[in-house]
């Protein structure tokens, strides 16, 4: 009767040994995909401006003469800038964009970008200039709330937020542990390209 007995136990004991080491073989192989964005990403949809200036020189009598390029020269510098490190949020976590794959920040300057409109109000007062603009996104893409960072053009802060609030954003992706991604965008509203 002992001999069955501790047969029993070591049969639960064996039992209860594997069920721990498949537990922790599983709980090490599992890689973590998901991660937490922490902060604000930062947007700009404005575009570099790289015109060559043409200048004009006129006569003493007030006639237009020929166009002169104005030369321009380029020097090294004389000493090389450190290279910047790449910080590292606590936790190992890279610079905010690292966390979010490129093809979903493009989307969402792209969602922006094909909805952003110049309001007639402020073609009317000329106004013209930078707006930046906070806004946050739900996982399913729609838009939880927008206002301006700095209030200094009403009608074309406004006209930025009707904008983004009628866009519809991709989901937020599946590897992204966040309910919510909150954005700043930079727009610049240009009266020359407008009309």
């Amino acid at each position: 009767m002992k001999t069955p007995i501790r047969y029993s136990i070591s049969f639960v004991l064996a039992l209860l040994v594997e069920v721990l080491f498949l537990f922790i073989v599983n709980d090490l192989s599992a890689p973590e995909t998901e991660t937490e964005i922490k902060g604000i990403i930062q947007i700009s949809l404005i575009k570099e401006r790289r015109e060559i200036v043409h200048v004009k020189g006129e006569s003493s009598k007030g006639k237009a003469v020929k166009e002169v390029k104005p030369e321009l020269k380029s020097e090294r510098p004389k000493k090389s800038l450190p290279e910047k490190e790449e910080k590292r949020i606590k936790g190992g976590i890279k610079s905010l964009e690292g966390n979010l794959p490129a093809s979903y920040v493009e989307e969402v300057k792209r969602a922006i970008s094909e909805n952003i409109f110049y309001p007639l109000e402020a073609i009317r007062k000329r106004e013209e200039g930078f707006v930046k603009v906070k806004f946050q996104v739900k996982r399913d893409g729609t838009v939880v709330y927008c206002k301006p960072v700095v209030k200094r053009f009403t009608y074309l802060e406004s006209a930025a937020c009707l904008a983004i609030k009628r866009t519809k954003f991709p989901p937020i992706p599946v590897n992204v542990k966040n309910e919510k991604l909150t954005f700043i965008v930079e727009i610049e509203y240009n009266l020359e390209k407008a009309l």
